[in-house]
């Protein structure tokens, strides 16, 4: 937990030396006392084998308050390679990365064990029998009562895209924006735009949904990836690596802090835990 005191920002890094951290959510609601929920994969998917069966992410849980903390770990059945996590209204959404798929949790839907209701909607040929990451679903963001889920598939040459899902079990597609980058990650909406993080041309990209189109690009070099709104900023994550190797681990990673209406980085802190670096950053999360 770091605080950057000339911007009255606080940073949250949930750490741990046992895996590869991913997305996080705010979790208020569902147990006794607020959470964080975060997915933790074993071991990092460039040194996995790649015929062997999917291995299921760990869910780990941080208690929020003045002794946060690791509070208890989970088996996430069902999902693998997780990436970003989102909750609304008694359910958790995750991006079931590994299987082209979105995990729901329903809790308002608990057996006689507390085992919440779990459904699952899958994305282009994948499905129960054929599970594999065609789509590379990545990101998730709930807004004004829609679910957005954003995808990229940089390997076959194709573009990325932002899936606008209906707010029911069914996920049922209402809309799909093809974006003219490769490599997206994350998804915010602010003064009627999409921010996403470019990732492969290390950039922050401005959308225009109404008329399909880039409207502002603001370079920012490294590997964006991890994105939140506070106020009239934009939090980015920087990190100096893309691809999954040990070395991340050790890199150096920063928040490009962003004004949202001069379009420009105005603070740029290297993030650290007693003097470490926290290696590459994969999700920002403001409490």
């Amino acid at each position: 937990m770091r605080l950057n005191d000339e911007l009255g920002i606080k940073f949250v890094v949930p750490l741990g030396t046992d895996g590869l951290y991913a997305g996080a959510a705010l979790v208020p609601d569902i147990w006794r006392f607020p959470v964080v929920i975060t997915a933790c994969q074993e071991s990092l998917p460039a040194n996995r084998d790649p015929f062997a069966a999917p291995t299921p992410d760990i869910l780990t849980l941080f208690r929020l308050g003045d002794r946060f903390g690791r509070h208890a770990r989970a088996r996430l059945q069902y999902v693998w390679d997780c990436h970003q996590i989102a909750y609304n209204d008694g359910r958790v959404y995750y991006a079931n990365t590994g299987s082209n798929s979105i995990m729901i949790e329903d809790y308002a839907r608990c057996d006689a064990y507390m085992v919440p209701h779990r459904c699952e909607h899958f994305f282009g040929q994948s499905s129960p029998k054929n599970r594999r990451d065609i789509n590379h679903i990545n990101s998730l963001l709930w807004h004004d009562g829609f679910l957005y889920a954003v995808h990229h598939n940089s390997n076959a040459g194709q573009n990325s895209g932002i899936y606008k899902l209906g707010a029911d079990s069914e996920l049922n597609v209402l809309d799909v924006w093809g974006l003219p980058s490769s490599g997206v990650h994350d998804l915010e909406i602010a003064n009627g735009n999409f921010y996403y993080c470019d990732s492969q041309r290390g950039a922050l990209i401005c959308y225009d949904p109404i008329g399909r189109e880039v409207v502002g690009e603001l370079v920012l070099g490294g590997h964006p990836k991890g994105l939140e709104v506070l106020g009239g900023k934009l939090l980015v994550g920087v990190s100096a690596f893309s691809r999954l190797t040990e070395v991340r681990g050790d890199s150096p990673g920063e928040i490009a802090v962003v004004d949202m209406n001069e379009w420009k980085v105005i603070a740029r802190p290297t993030i650290q835990v007693a003097e470490k670096n926290v290696g590459n950053i994969n999700d920002i999360l403001v409490l």
